[in-house]
């Protein structure tokens, strides 16, 4: 990375294009609260998975043993969905703070 400033344009094109991230900020701070978010990210990922999985699960086992009419299934199915954009939005309304 110390030589990353000497490149030129050219080169820093290509860098750009092969990072997977990039920091657009010279603030170091910034790579904390960017691996807190990731983290906190994947922890939201892996409960909307959690969710959705099991209501889908319980409202296929509903349909097949129990005779759920498809219309309250589709309910359901759109109520969980609302329900993990919601938890997912989360993310969006309390942010992490730096420090």
């Amino acid at each position: 990375m110390a030589r990353a400033d000497m490149v030129g344009t050219a080169g820093s094109q290509v860098a750009l294009q092969a990072a997977d991230v990039m920091l657009l900020s010279d603030d170091m701070a910034r790579l904390a609260l960017a691996h807190r978010l990731v983290r906190r990210m994947a922890w939201v990922i892996k409960q909307n998975l959690g969710f959705a999985l099991g209501a889908m699960a319980v409202l296929v086992v509903m349909g097949v043993f129990f005779n759920l009419p498809l219309p309250l299934a589709v309910i359901g199915h759109e109520g969980g969905t609302l329900l993990v954009v919601l938890n997912g939005r989360r993310l969006l309304r309390d942010p992490i703070r730096v420090g």
